[in-house]
């Protein structure tokens, strides 16, 4: 596996969620100096490629973090690596009710759905294609202000720089 998969694949999901309009006015960041010309403003403010907030994040706001993971296997003789792409969507509760075309939804579904739209049976990342397995919406540990969803897509890709 080439060194540079994980930082080639994050950066590809950065780009991806950046160029993404709706998924940017879901996160609607009233605390990170985002303004709608300067978008880059919203990585490591609310776009987070890991699991983890900043400890100096101490604003009611809603954050979208993400992780790769990918495992290497052996079968018969063939290679293969298996990707899989998480988010955690995390959203205070008083930011959580929004509307969009007199439609009320919560901010951390639109934001979800949003992201299945966008990566599920998508091909960008490996040879095979991207599929959502897991949507669980949960309260974020630790902290009951905060509600959060989490997403799960896999795909395998065949290892071809043995």
């Amino acid at each position: 596996m080439s060194r540079r998969k994980i930082s080639s694949y994050k950066n590809a999901v950065i780009n991806d969620l950046l160029a993404t309009p709706t998924i940017i006015s879901g996160i609607d960041s009233q605390s990170s100096g985002y303004e709608k010309d300067s978008k880059e403003t919203l990585i490591h403010n609310n776009i987070f490629p890991f699991y983890q907030i900043s400890q100096i994040q101490t604003n009611a706001d809603t954050y979208v973090m993400f992780k790769i993971s990918i495992r290497n296997r052996t079968r018969a003789a063939i290679n293969y690596v298996f990707v899989e792409l998480s988010f955690l969507v995390v959203a205070h509760h008083s930011r959580m009710m929004m509307s969009i075309d007199d439609e009320s939804m919560t901010r951390i579904d639109y934001i979800s759905e949003e992201l299945t739209d966008l990566f599920d049976s998508n091909t960008k990342y490996g040879t095979g294609t991207l599929k959502l397995v897991e949507n669980d919406e949960d309260v974020l540990p630790n902290n009951p202000d905060y509600l959060c969803r989490e997403l799960v897509f896999r795909t395998i890709d065949m290892l071809t720089d043995c």
